[in-house]
């Protein structure tokens, strides 16, 4: 098998109020950081859909993204919360699928 996990990495559980209730979960986003077996690291970034909207509103105010009327990053992923099972789940569909190597990008 080409992708074999070993380790996944939140950026999240780097911050001093990491999520740990589905409610924060649901709107908020992460950079996930995958180790594979073999050594090769792989970055996405997932952002639960209700957290697009509350980027939109902030963006609104502080007039970012031509005042929210677009928002983009390199590598994205939407996903209905941002729980460690629920992103583990997607990244082991997403290698199962064939879709991994297209929304992750690889750390040289």
């Amino acid at each position: 098998m080409p992708h074999e996990i070993e380790q996944i990495i939140l950026s999240s559980n780097m911050r001093d109020e990491p999520f740990e209730n589905k409610e924060s979960a649901d709107c908020t986003f992460t950079d996930v950081i995958i180790r594979m077996k073999n050594g090769d690291l792989f970055g996405a970034s997932f952002f639960a859909y209700k957290s697009i909207e509350v980027l939109r509103q902030k963006h609104l105010k502080n007039g970012a993204f031509l005042n929210g009327n677009f928002f983009w990053t390199k590598g994205m992923v939407l996903i209905n919360d941002c729980s460690k099972k629920s992103i583990q789940e997607t990244v082991q569909y997403m290698i199962d699928e064939g879709d991994f190597s297209t929304a992750f990008t690889k750390f040289e």
